[in-house]
């Protein structure tokens, strides 16, 4: 039960975000969860996220993205921490290896800007998710303003 504070709209949330942001009380949050099927997304992502980041800026945001090899994430992560919004916690799980033949996405990361719990809890609640699946998985959590991703997509440790 989402009771009477929660609501779930189930449209295009970049196009209905404008009309919702800011909510009438002062906290909320906002799920972003893109399809990544359009080529341009991971590049569309960052501006959206900013142009609702601006509408409210004390805003939690929670936006999740498949770990694919072609790497498109890490651009969008890049851009993010290029950008104006400096309080992005990550939170990524990658599996050790894909769990079928010819599966593609390699991981699953979520992108918390105004992050209500701190980097060592975060990494907390990153390692119980990956030691709960049923193959082997590995969890990281940092800041994003704190890491170097370098020209292969890889954060550097």
């Amino acid at each position: 039960a989402l009771g009477s504070r929660a609501e779930i709209i189930k449209a295009d949330g970049f196009e209905v975000a404008g009309q919702h942001l800011p909510p009438p009380t002062a906290r909320g949050a906002v799920l972003i969860d893109p399809s990544y099927e359009i080529k341009t997304e991971y590049a569309d992502v960052p501006r959206q996220i900013e142009k609702l980041w601006r509408r409210w800026p004390q805003g939690v945001y929670f936006l999740w993205y498949p770990m694919l090899p072609s790497l498109g994430y890490r651009d969008m992560l890049t851009a993010l921490r290029n950008g104006p919004i400096k309080n992005i916690l990550i939170s990524e799980v990658r599996l050790a290896e894909p769990p079928q033949q010819g599966y593609r996405m390699d991981g699953s990361g979520i992108a918390i800007i105004n992050c209500p719990w701190n980097e060592p809890m975060m990494m907390q609640m990153t390692n119980a998710i990956a030691a709960s699946l049923p193959q082997k998985a590995f969890g990281d959590a940092y800041w994003l303003d704190n890491k170097k991703i370098d020209s292969l997509g890889q954060v550097e440790r």
